[in-house]
């Protein structure tokens, strides 16, 4: 019998999600905090760009580069865009 692993949505996870803020207690300092998660999770160029400038200089960049490694999410994570699981930007 195979068992799959469901992943929760990205948004779910995402430091910006207030209901997540609490779990993720690395994430209470990030400066994604207060903004729409929604740019996080956006393909639109705009919204990646202004995300990825969010991670820029933030202090929990490291523990949210690992989190997104960990969880293979999809979304903008550490500045980098992740898609299917794999990082198909970096930095951005």
């Amino acid at each position: 019998m195979t068992t799959t692993r469901t992943r929760p949505q990205s948004s779910a996870l995402h430091p910006s999600n207030p209901d997540k803020r609490a779990e993720l207690t690395w994430a209470r300092e990030s400066n994604c905090l207060g903004i729409r998660t929604e740019i996080f999770m956006s393909e639109e160029p705009d919204d990646v760009a202004a995300a990825a400038s969010v991670c820029q200089g933030c202090v929990i960049y490291d523990e949210c580069a690992a989190f997104a490694a960990i969880n293979k999410p999809r979304g903008v994570w550490a500045g980098r865009v992740w898609r299917n699981e794999v990082v198909i930007g970096a930095d951005v």
